[in-house]
């Protein structure tokens, strides 16, 4: 079962500070978006979940507002920062123990009602 620790993590290694050009920089973000879409069907947390979808569309809003202007790339890396860092800092006042499923519970109600009538 994977938890936020390990989420934030993978997020950490994009390195978008590193970044030195637009198409890294757009790169970088489909990344952190695809990951972002992964974590979204696993978290069981309404509040965490939330924060998750914000973030994937305040990222996707800038990157279709990305060009190749010194001063848009600038500007566009300096919020992916910013955004990254408020999710993190979100999700971090959350608990990190109980924030996402189990991988091997099944998610159709007819499992569900089979678990339900077994137990």
């Amino acid at each position: 079962m994977e938890n936020l620790y390990d989420a934030q993590q993978q997020i950490a290694q994009l390195q978008f500070r590193h970044t030195s050009d637009v198409l890294t920089l757009r790169l970088h973000m489909l990344e952190m978006m695809a990951m972002l879409s992964s974590h979204h069907q696993r978290v069981s947390n309404p509040v965490l979940r939330h924060h998750i979808k914000v973030t994937f569309y305040h990222l996707q809003e800038l990157y279709k507002e990305t060009d190749n202007t010194p001063v848009s790339f600038k500007k566009a890396k300096r919020e992916v920062l910013e955004t990254i860092q408020n999710y993190i800092f979100k999700a971090n006042m959350l608990d990190t123990k109980t924030e996402y499923l189990s991988s091997s519970v099944p998610s159709t109600p007819v499992a569900q009602a089979g678990i339900q009538a077994v137990a």
